[in-house]
C-alpha cells in the first residue's frame, strides 16, 4: 500500500517526536485508535510522515463541529454501533415472525443452513465474543462452534430463548463499556484487536448472517411475506414522507460519558 502524503493535511499540533512517539500516541489515544488503527493495523513500513499525521490527528480533541453542533466522536461511534446491532436484530426478529415453526428448521438445500441453525450460530458467537469481553479471549475454551451448526432445538420458544441470550450478552456488554475502553486491546483466537476493530468485526459477522436469515425467511414465507424495508416501487413516496425538513435537529448520541 502506498500513502500519498502530498495530499494529507498539514496539522500544527505536536504530539511526540519520531515514528515511535506517534505510534504510541496513535495506539493509546481512543479517538486515533477508533478512526485509524483498523486501517493501519498489520501494515509494515508505513511512512513516517503518514504515522506522524495520524498521531497528530489523534491528539486533537475528540469533539468536532458538524453544522454548528459539537460531536463527541467516541460517544457517537458507540451509539451508532449499538443502533446498528439493534436495528439488524429487529430485521431478523420481524423476518422470523413470518416463518411457520416447522420451516425454521428447513434448509434450502443440503449445503445451506436453516434459520434455526443460523440463529444458533449467531447467538453462540455473541456469547463467546462478549462474555468478559475486555479480559478474556473472544474464542472461549467452552465454546463448541461445530455444534452451533447442529439443529438441537425442539421448539420455537427454545430457539428464541438461546437467541435472546446471545443478544443480551452483547448489548449488556456494549452498554457498560466506557469511552476510554475504546483505547484498549482484546484478543480473538489469540490475535490482538483494538476494541473498535473487535466491535466492527462482530457487527459485520452478525449482519452477514442476519442477511441470510432474512433471505431464507422471505423464501419460506412466500406469498405471505411482508416487506421489512421500503417496498418495491415505493421509494419516491417514502422519500416524500420521510425527507428531513431544513433545520431539522441532528440525531444525537444516546451514549454518554
Amino acid at each position: 500500500m502506498h500513502w500519498h502524503t502530498s495530499r494529507l493535511p498539514s496539522l500544527s499540533i505536536k504530539c511526540g517526536s519520531g515514528r515511535e512517539g506517534s505510534w504510541r500516541l496513535l495506539r493509546s489515544n481512543p479517538v486515533a485508535n477508533l478512526l485509524f488503527m483498523p486501517l493501519v493495523s498489520g501494515l509494515r513500513n508505513v511512512p513516517l510522515a503518514a504515522v506522524n499525521i495520524l498521531g497528530k490527528m489523534g491528539c486533537s480533541h475528540a469533539q468536532r463541529q458538524l453544522k454548528g453542533h459539537r460531536m463527541d466522536i467516541p460517544a457517537e461511534f458507540m451509539s451508532a454501533t449499538i443502533d446498528a446491532f439493534e436495528a439488524n436484530k429487529r430485521l431478523a426478529d420481524r423476518a422470523v415472525e413470518q416463518v411457520p415453526d416447522d420451516k425454521l428448521h428447513v434448509a434450502l438445500d443440503e449445503n445451506t443452513n436453516s434459520i434455526a441453525v443460523i440463529m444458533k450460530h449467531i447467538a453462540g458467537n455473541l456469547i463467546s465474543r462478549w462474555t468478559d469481553f475486555l479480559t478474556t479471549d473472544g474464542e472461549k475454551p467452552w465454546r463448541n462452534r461445530d455444534f452451533e451448526f447442529v439443529d438441537s432445538f425442539s421448539s420455537r420458544a427454545e430457539l428464541l430463548e438461546f437467541w435472546e441470550r446471545g443478544w443480551a450478552c452483547l448489548l449488556e456488554t456494549l452498554k457498560t463499556l466506557k469511552l476510554e475502553d475504546l483505547g484498549k486491546a482484546v484478543s480473538i483466537r489469540g490475535e490482538p484487536h483494538s476494541v473498535p476493530l473487535a466491535l466492527e468485526r462482530s457487527l459485520g459477522h452478525t449482519c452477514y448472517h442476519i442477511g441470510q436469515i432474512v433471505q431464507v425467511a422471505r423464501i419460506h414465507a412466500a406469498g405471505h411475506w411482508k416487506t421489512l424495508t421500503i417496498p418495491r416501487g415505493g421509494s419516491e413516496r417514502f422519500n416524500k414522507e420521510n425527507w428531513a425538513r431544513p433545520g431539522s435537529r441532528i440525531r444525537r448520541s444516546r451514549y454518554s460519558r
